[in-house]
């Protein structure tokens, strides 16, 4: 009688975890119930990324700004674009290229906030980021000179997450515009596609 209880206990033990963990594992593994953050980096990581002006960091690799103003997670990232943009010389190898919501008419209005806060990019340009799939703002995207996306940050940095941004930057190679540090990239991404459970993002804005 013992054992038959002892094996009922088991068998109701795994019926029950069964029970919560097959809707969870369909939850993270299914593309529509993927978090924002995981679909946007299984779409572009890895890959070149679509809709670029041909001007748009030319024969350099590229960071792509992500922003809004009206976003205030961006504000609050203003002072470590400055940092970020203040690398950008003759010879770092790499272009800033901010990029905003099509729906926003006027560019000036984008171009005289980043002025405002001391963020020198080498050009603008509008895109949608709803077909982008883009999660929110702010984003950065790191492309090598053949505008395949190298690295991915998304949402409000902390200084450990700004830090490994300018790592990457001053890795550059001036002369060939590759990432030096590109397979540095490949386990992270490995890591976070792991950690299926949670969005992964703080400190962002949804558009």
């Amino acid at each position: 009688m013992a054992r038959w209880l002892e094996t009922a206990a088991n068998i109701a033990m795994i019926s029950a975890a069964v029970v919560i963990v097959v809707p969870k594992a369909y939850n993270w593994f299914h593309p529509s119930k993927m978090p924002a953050s995981i679909v946007f980096t299984t779409k572009y990581f890895g890959k070149p990324f679509p809709g670029l002006s041909p001007a748009a960091g030319k024969d350099v690799a590229s960071v792509l700004l992500f922003f809004s103003n009206k976003c205030h997670f961006c504000e609050e990232s203003m002072p470590f674009y400055k940092r970020l943009t203040s690398l950008r010389t003759a010879s770092s190898g790499f272009a800033v290229v901010g990029i905003y919501p099509e729906d926003i008419e006027n560019q000036t209005d984008e171009e005289t906030y980043l002025a405002r806060h001391g963020v020198a990019v080498d050009s603008l340009q509008a895109m949608s980021f709803s077909k982008l799939m883009l999660p929110g703002t702010p984003t950065l995207l790191l492309l090598d000179r053949s505008k395949v996306v190298r690295g991915i940050w998304t949402g409000r940095l902390d200084h450990s997450k700004e830090e490994e941004v300018l790592q990457r930057l001053r890795g550059l190679c001036p002369q060939c515009g590759s990432i030096a540090t590109a397979n540095e990239a490949r386990p992270a991404y490995r890591a976070m596609v792991i950690d299926l459970g949670t969005d992964l993002l703080s400190g962002y804005h949804r558009h």
